[in-house]
């Protein structure tokens, strides 16, 4: 059994197909009904497996609440896929403070919460799978993206440490930090609406789509490896920004404000 938020499309979606052609039952949820209940349909057909869907607001703690209390109720969890999540793009100072806290609710608390449901029975058992999708953002602050570049740094500074918690106890631990991926989050954020459509590679500056960052998930989950950055010119953006001094860095990105 797996349990994948956020799964009606991009990342989500695309571990769903892959853990469904896996064998996996799957428990997944997401806002969109229809589309979320069209993806049940399609993989239980095509790949013969239990779907479970739950139309769930994760901001709501009410809701977060009635699917931990979902999840609890199941005999096992093998997988746990931590992907909802959303973008704003607007200047700290400029969004309410609501919004603020909404992503902060759906990044954090629910994906905390989740981890903290599956966990306890994964360690009883001495095996299960969770993965976190933070973002390369974690380690590259914006203009425009305060929240959720910390969001996606807590993320994946909670998972690492969770790894270190379980390491040895046959529990895989992942943060998954993608750049960017042809999905339709850029079209829901308002600082990339109108970029949405240039999806093009340029310079180092490469997309990916959803299935490739999901296949590099899986290889790096089965070398036992708990930071997972898909793409090799992510990985040396990674590296570099780290060398970089925190000043250049800083008037290099704001430049872009």
């Amino acid at each position: 059994m797996a349990v994948i938020t956020g799964a009606t499309s991009g990342i989500g979606r695309a571990f769903a197909e892959r853990l469904a052609r896996d064998g996996y039952d799957l428990l997944v949820t997401g806002r969109r009904a229809s589309v979320l209940r069209g993806l049940a349909a399609t993989l239980a057909k095509q790949a013969g497996v239990r779907v479970t869907t739950v139309i769930a607001e994760l901001s709501s703690e009410k809701e977060v609440s009635a699917l931990v209390r979902r999840i609890e109720k199941l005999q096992r969890v093998d997988a746990l896929v931590n992907n909802a999540g959303y973008g704003s793009g607007l200047a700290f100072r400029k969004a309410p403070i609501d919004d603020h806290l909404r992503m902060v609710a759906v990044h954090v608390t629910a994906a905390l919460r989740l981890a903290h449901a599956v966990l306890p029975g994964m360690v009883a058992r001495s095996e299960g799978t969770i993965v976190t999708v933070a973002s390369l953002a974690a380690f590259l602050p914006l203009p425009g993206s305060a929240v959720y570049c910390g969001t996606k740094a807590f993320l994946n500074s909670m998972t690492e440490s969770i790894a270190m918690e379980v390491s040895g106890n046959g529990i895989r631990v992942q943060s998954l930090c993608p750049g960017l991926v042809r999905t339709d989050f850029h079209g829901r954020t308002k600082r990339w609406a109108n970029r949405a459509s240039e999806s093009r590679d340029r310079g180092i500056v490469r997309w990916m789509s959803p299935e490739q960052v999901v296949e590099r998930s899986f290889r790096d989950l089965a070398r036992g490896r708990v930071l997972c950055i898909p793409g090799f010119w992510n990985r040396v953006g990674f590296h570099a920004v780290k060398l970089m001094p925190r000043g250049l860095y800083a008037r290099l990105v704001g430049r872009y404000k």
